[in-house]
């Protein structure tokens, strides 16, 4: 088990990335509705998506980092991480999300690999705007998974 103040640095970290997610979702939703040309559309909102993922994925990493150490497998490091924030470890820690909320975060993972390392493919913005609007369908419940792992946390520095 992590050290008190781990668990404090933890809950200061995934804070501290929340309220980064935050201000590029509102950063998101400004730029959905601009007359702008769908190239560019496409362009602003995947790169406001795939920063909104990379938070995320620097949460799962804080929790992975404070209470499993290492994810072993190299080649699809990224696919593990988000698999095991998922899976409730007994004794350990619970899941830090809900398989409901797996999917969008698969989604948001697969995009943002795509649009880092395809260098010759086209941003389809019909695809990127129901991307956005599945992702700000599951925010409540996202913010739910996240607030009741942050409740664990703070169990935990109690006890």
């Amino acid at each position: 088990m992590p050290e008190i103040n781990e668990i404090r640095l933890l809950i200061a970290h995934i804070k501290n990335l929340v309220i980064q997610i935050s201000e590029l979702k509102e950063k998101l939703k400004k730029n959905i509705n601009m007359k702008i040309s769908d190239n560019e559309k496409s362009i602003i909102l995947s790169y406001y998506l795939t920063g909104i993922y990379s938070l995320y994925e620097d949460i799962f990493e804080k929790v992975t980092e404070t209470f499993e150490n290492t994810i072993n497998s190299k080649d699809k490091w990224h696919q593990e991480l988000l698999t095991r924030m998922v899976i409730s470890v007994k004794d350990v820690r619970p899941n830090l999300i809900s398989k409901n909320n797996f999917e969008i975060f698969n989604e948001l993972r697969k995009f943002r690999h795509v649009f880092r390392y395809s260098y010759v493919f086209t941003l389809k913005l019909d695809r990127i705007m129901e991307l956005t609007k599945n992702y700000f369908k599951k925010q409540k419940n996202i913010n739910k998974d996240i607030n009741q792992f942050l409740k664990f946390l703070v169990k935990l520095t109690k006890e």
